[in-house]
């Protein structure tokens, strides 16, 4: 195995003020997508520059441009334009899924549409009182929002239990929504499942996790070590089982076709209906695996550091960096030069503003936190 090398980047004590950095433009298209193609969902824009996030659906794709604006392509035949999102602003994230669409404002509020229209489930019913979300995740009829208070918000179809977010579930830290069931990852590493219980359960032993993808029928889970676990429900055994070898992974997501893994090296690693390949692409930032297509963002490169502040709700704030970039995000309750610092997550620059919650670090006084820079 490849050892990984880290370059420490430096931690946040206390924030005064905060110093956006203006990035480089990209002038060539950044979006890569292959696989079924009957709707034109692999025919990413000829004029799709700065893309700075991604979301596959199942017949359609969706991306958000440095400016905020979500950008959309291919559709239903039988609807042609039908993906289409509505005027959105200052976004920073994309879901999608077969029927949902969902994006993630700047302000932290959420809009939801439908796909095509009509199908509606309740799905682009985002309730009103939703704010400080930080993460969103789009189900087949339902959506998730986590907010910065590390809990969970659902809405939508509830037919399976799907919107039933678990009493007391707090210190969240990341989400995803299957078809009928839900993950949560909580800051602890451990992983909480809730739905449609063939989707998800039983759990296996999970530990130091530090990312989870649900799809229809299975889910992932990448471990801080670089492996990744897959279990499933009604699928057959070995289908999504990842590849022997695979190593290495800051991402994963989880596909109705296919799976793709994201490793240090810049190539995506798949496996699933078809046989296990290697994508070999240089540069990128983020993998989406939809219905029967993928996606994959292509990053570029300035030479700016990134900032990295808290607020008072213990919420961190990245912004700036050479996109593309990987970094661990590490933690200490004390600043001495033999004192150990504690792993949090893989950050991936996108170029937009990325929000963390650290609920862990609730009932503690202090806390400083460092990016490290996988080199």
């Amino acid at each position: 195995m490849k050892r990984k090398k880290y370059r420490t980047f430096g931690f946040v004590m206390t924030v005064l003020a905060l110093s956006v950095p203006r990035f480089n433009a990209l002038a060539e298209v950044n979006v890569l997508a292959w696989g079924y193609n009957s709707s034109g969902q692999c025919n990413v824009p000829t004029d799709l520059t700065n893309a700075v996030a991604i979301a596959a659906g199942e017949q359609f794709s969706l991306a958000v441009r440095a400016n905020g604006e979500v950008v959309g392509w291919g559709g239903n035949p039988l609807s042609p334009g039908s993906y289409k999102p509505p005027n959105i602003n200052n976004a920073v994230a994309v879901a999608a899924s077969p029927c949902n669409s969902v994006a993630l404002k700047a302000d932290g509020t959420v809009v939801a549409w439908a796909f095509p229209p009509g199908i509606d489930y309740g799905q682009t019913k985002v309730p009103s009182d939703l704010s400080n979300a930080v993460a969103i995740s789009a189900g087949l009829f339902h959506s998730l929002a986590l907010k910065t208070d590390g809990t969970v918000v659902a809405w939508g179809d509830n037919s399976s239990g799907q919107c039933d977010v678990p009493p007391g579930l707090t210190s969240v830290v990341a989400i995803s929504a299957g078809y009928y069931h839900n993950l949560a990852l909580k800051d602890d590493g451990t992983v909480v499942g809730w739905g449609l219980t063939g989707c998800y359960s039983p759990l296996p032993p999970l530990t130091n996790v530090v990312a989870i993808a649900a799809a229809d029928d299975h889910n992932l889970s990448l471990k801080a070590d670089g492996t990744v676990i897959a279990w499933w429900g009604f699928s057959p055994a070995n289908k999504w089982s990842p590849p022997t070898a695979l190593a290495d992974v800051v991402a994963v997501s989880a596909g109705s076709y296919e799976n793709l893994a994201l490793r240090t090296d810049g190539t995506i690693v798949s496996w699933g209906y078809n046989p296990t390949r290697v994508i070999s692409v240089s540069r990128v930032t983020a993998i989406s695996a939809g219905g029967d297509h993928s996606l994959a963002l292509i990053g570029f490169s300035n030479q700016i550091e990134p900032v990295l502040s808290i607020s008072k709700e213990r919420v961190l704030k990245i912004t700036g960096g050479e996109i593309g970039a990987r970094y661990r995000l590490e933690f200490t309750s004390t600043i001495r030069p033999a004192n150990a610092w504690t792993f949090l997550r893989v950050i991936v620059i996108t170029g937009n503003p990325q929000f963390h919650s650290d609920g862990s670090a609730a009932n503690q006084s202090s806390r400083f936190y460092r990016l490290v820079k996988v080199l």
